[in-house]
């Protein structure tokens, strides 16, 4: 069996970015840039445990010097988010495999309709990041149990798209309502859902209820369903 390409790199920085939630800043090694990729790209994490877990990039895709992740504990998982919580602090080592794209933007949309649910926001903020530098038209829905359980409110904040994203907290607000905003979008918005698999199937039952086409709608979910690539060591 081939071994494989594993790129080498160096955790800059490691924080808390919400309860149950940590951010990592991976920089390279070996080489003066990483890997280019495109907005909705997730790389492969080979964890200290030994575990090889798919991760959404979340920065800007004009970025070379660094990749960043949002890393979610899984309390019922096979221990791979684990591991990075609990074994990786800033200045490791870890190998990577490079970025794919199997969750993609169609950049040339007349509008895009991007929902969010908890961790899900992690590829969606690199899209928005993408469709905002390229002009084009979106909003973003960004809906989580309540504040201390979402990530990256603070960079959205800062952000000068900010006034296109909109905060749901569902203890104060209820849960998102999926079918009034497929029906305020234009008929040919393309739509992006990405989060746990019950978020997912709601955004889907929605959408085939409000007659689209179903090219229009894009979708990712995290679970352990979502599997890395096959590897040996």
């Amino acid at each position: 069996m081939t071994e494989p390409d594993w790129i080498e790199v160096r955790v800059a920085r490691r924080w808390n970015e919400a309860l149950d939630i940590v951010g990592l800043e991976l920089v390279p090694l070996n080489v003066e840039a990483l890997p280019a990729f495109e907005a909705g790209a997730c790389i492969d994490v080979l964890t200290p445990g030994g575990h090889l877990r798919p991760y959404s990039l979340c920065n800007p895709a004009s970025e070379r010097h660094r990749y960043v992740i949002a890393v979610l504990r899984e309390h019922h998982g096979r221990g791979g988010s684990a591991s990075l919580h609990d074994d990786v602090k800033a200045g490791d080592r870890l190998r990577i495999l490079a970025p794919r794209h199997e969750f993609r933007l169609a950049t040339s949309a007349v509008h895009s309709l991007l929902l969010a649910g908890g961790i899900g926001v992690a590829p969606l903020l690199c899209m928005v990041d993408t469709l905002w530098n390229l002009g084009a038209a979106f909003e973003l829905h960004y809906s989580a149990r309540h504040a201390g359980r979402a990530a990256f409110v603070t960079t959205i904040e800062r952000q000068p798209f900010a006034h296109c994203i909109h905060l749901n907290w569902s203890e104060n607000k209820g849960r998102l309502q999926i079918p009034s905003l497929l029906t305020k979008a234009p008929l040919l918005t393309h739509v992006y859902a990405c989060g746990p698999q019950a978020f997912i199937c709601s955004v889907v039952a929605a959408f085939v209820n409000s007659g689209r086409p179903i090219e229009s709608l894009h979708l990712e979910w995290f679970s352990t369903r979502r599997e890395p690539r096959a590897m040996s060591i």
